[in-house]
């Protein structure tokens, strides 16, 4: 069965339509590519309203999202660490004022690319994402290739120094280039 849209006038099957109990075909008028485009205008043009209802939504919702997030986080380790190491490299570029993103899929390459080593001394385990030139001591830029794995007494010990390992780099740099490819 079929339904035209009143946005946007396309003639899409039942399914593409939102549910509406009230409707008596049980879908909204509107199908969800343009329910999503006007909803996303409509946050776009009151901000303040949309964080409000997200608030109100988390604090009467707060201990299900609590026990999703902690299940999720159990669920998938790699993926948590990722995300978070991927913000912090971001956080820090952003507060020096450097360009560029990285995303968790970024730091998940540089974690395989350095074979669960770290890439001064070689030891295995814990592993944390650190910029090759440190940020403060002039690195340019927050990008895949500007990042290496470091175990955390490497790290620590390292101190801003500019310890560049070209080899790794330019391995990196290939990944990252297939993948997007």
């Amino acid at each position: 069965m079929e339904k035209t849209c009143t946005r946007c006038g396309a003639v899409h099957p039942l399914d593409e339509f939102p549910r509406d109990a009230r409707s008596r075909d049980g879908r909204k008028p509107y199908c969800r590519a343009c329910n999503r485009r006007y909803a996303a205008k409509r946050r776009a043009e009151r901000p303040d309203a949309e964080r409000g209802r997200r608030r109100r939504w988390y604090s009467e919702h707060k201990d299900a999202w609590a026990g999703y997030a902690e299940t999720y986080r159990r669920a998938h380790p790699e993926r948590v660490k990722a995300a978070d190491a991927a913000r912090r490299a971001n956080a820090k570029a952003a507060r020096y004022g450097r360009p560029g993103l990285v995303s968790a899929e970024d730091v998940a390459a540089v974690l395989t690319l350095a074979g669960g080593r770290c890439c001064r001394c070689g030891a295995t385990g814990a592993l944390e994402i650190d910029h090759v030139v440190d940020l403060a001591r002039g690195g340019s830029a927050n990008f895949p290739w500007s990042l290496q794995a470091l175990c955390r007494s490497c790290n620590g010990a390292r101190r801003n120094v500019d310890c560049r390992d070209e080899a790794f780099r330019v391995r990196l740099f290939a990944a990252t280039r297939r993948k997007a490819a």
